[in-house]
């Protein structure tokens, strides 16, 4: 006899299928059922969503918490502004010894021609440099970028420990000239010696307190080129000379708070209807929307006496009883045929009613 199979309902399973015994089959329709389900509701955020006690820019987005610039002290630019006026005076003041001292380096004579150069181009390279910081120092230092600064303050720096040499040679040749009489000076506004030897102290005094302008000025070029350099590794948030920019009020308090809210409010005040957003509006007479808005208002005022008149005419006939309205009507008639134009009027009416 054969064997018998069991009477299985189903045939027996593909093995070329892409998915277990127990998995569910391939759905077509799997990713429009997936929409039509509800998507889970975001966890409710607990505690306070704003902090008024917190300055928003310190929700900055740091790796550590620690920020890698130091801000500089707030009294950065009125020391930077300060220091600038000084040296500006100390500009000046070096300028008119500068003159001083080349007017001096000119009228001498019988020197060597190396030494009365050397004498003149101390004074020449320093009117040239006292006028163009005096040019730079009168600007604002917001003006030009802080590197830009910083780099004039080193070249003006630099200047200034070169001129320095120069005035101390002439204030030794000017003291050998007024001890030893050396170099036999003479001068091409006299050949007195009293002229010569006043010359010869004007070059000393005037060396001597030019080259002090310069040393004092080298010592602030330094510090505000420094200074500078500071401020242009900074970023421009935290630039000092723009405090107006860059600096955070102070906190106020909740009456300050709610007082400004109150006047920047809606709520109709004093102000607010002196000086309306919307004017007022335009008031129409009645008439005037009944006839062409090009009339003006003497047609307005004729239109209105021909409707007094009419009513007039129809008090021949009046209709019974005579109302609150036709009273007052009436007694405008009768007060305007007493004037002596309303009777014209009248006069006039009459004519063309007829």
């Amino acid at each position: 006899m054969g064997r018998s199979s069991p009477p299985f309902l189903y045939g027996p399973p593909s093995s070329n299928s892409f998915y277990g015994p127990t998995d569910r089959p391939f759905n077509p329709k799997a990713v429009t059922e997936a929409s039509w389900t509800r998507p889970q509701p975001k966890p409710k955020q607990k505690g306070p969503y704003v902090s008024f006690d917190r300055h928003p820019d310190s929700y900055s987005n740091l790796p550590d918490g620690v920020s890698r610039w130091t801000p500089m002290s707030p009294s950065t630019k009125g020391r930077v502004l300060y220091g600038r006026k000084v040296q500006l005076g100390l500009r000046l003041l070096a300028l008119l010894g500068a003159l001083g001292s080349l007017f001096c380096a000119i009228v001498i004579k019988n020197v060597a021609v190396s030494i009365i150069w050397i004498i003149r181009v101390g004074p020449i390279v320093a009117i040239l440099h006292t006028l163009y910081g005096t040019y730079h120092l009168c600007r604002s230092p917001v003006t030009r970028p802080a590197g830009s600064q910083a780099s004039y303050m080193v070249f003006a720096a630099t200047l200034d420990l070169g001129l320095v040499p120069y005035y101390v040679f002439s204030a030794y040749i000017a003291y050998k000239r007024i001890t030893n009489n050396a170099y036999h000076w003479s001068t091409l506004l006299s050949a007195d010696a009293s002229i010569t030897d006043k010359i010869a102290h004007s070059t000393f005094i005037l060396s001597i307190v030019n080259g002090s302008f310069h040393l004092i000025s080298l010592c602030i070029s330094v510090w505000l080129a420094i200074i500078f350099r500071h401020i242009s590794q900074l970023p421009p948030d935290l630039n000092p000379l723009e405090d107006n920019l860059t600096a955070r009020p102070h906190k106020r308090n909740k009456s300050e708070i709610s007082e400004k809210h109150l006047s920047r409010s809606t709520i109709a005040s004093a102000t607010s209807m002196e000086d309306p957003l919307i004017g007022p509006a335009r008031n129409v007479p009645f008439m005037h929307t009944r006839n062409k808005s090009s009339e003006d208002a003497s047609m307005t005022r004729l239109s209105h006496l021909f409707h007094l008149y009419l009513f007039h005419l129809s008090l021949n006939t009046p209709s019974w009883p005579i109302t609150t309205s036709e009273r007052r009507r009436n007694r405008l008639w009768q007060m305007l045929t007493r004037t002596k134009l309303g009777k014209s009027l009248v006069t006039f009416l009459t004519e063309l009613n007829a």
